[in-house]
């Protein structure tokens, strides 16, 4: 069963990512972290690439699914005018 380790990513674990961060960021190399460091807690860092249809970014939205999906109504008016609407929950 996990246990509650905030404390440890806080002290331990925080500190080494800040740098790896930095690091990744100097050089241009994506990258992705997650840790549950405590039931149903995660902290997860990202250096996205520019490609959203990576590896990376099929990775983030199994680890953090958009909480609902976004809805566009569109309304064609009478005079052919258009209004365009998303709704994102």
């Amino acid at each position: 069963m996990l246990k509650d380790n905030e404390e440890v990513y806080d002290e331990r674990i925080s500190p080494l990512m800040a740098r790896i961060i930095e690091i990744c960021t100097e050089h241009g190399i994506p990258m992705l972290a997650t840790f549950e460091y405590a039931p149903g807690d995660l902290c997860t860092s990202r250096i996205p690439v520019d490609d959203e249809s990576s590896v990376f970014a099929e990775a983030m939205r199994v680890i953090r699914p958009p909480s609902a999906p976004p809805m566009t109504f569109r309304v064609v008016h009478g005079d052919g005018s258009q209004t365009v609407t998303t709704v994102i929950a």
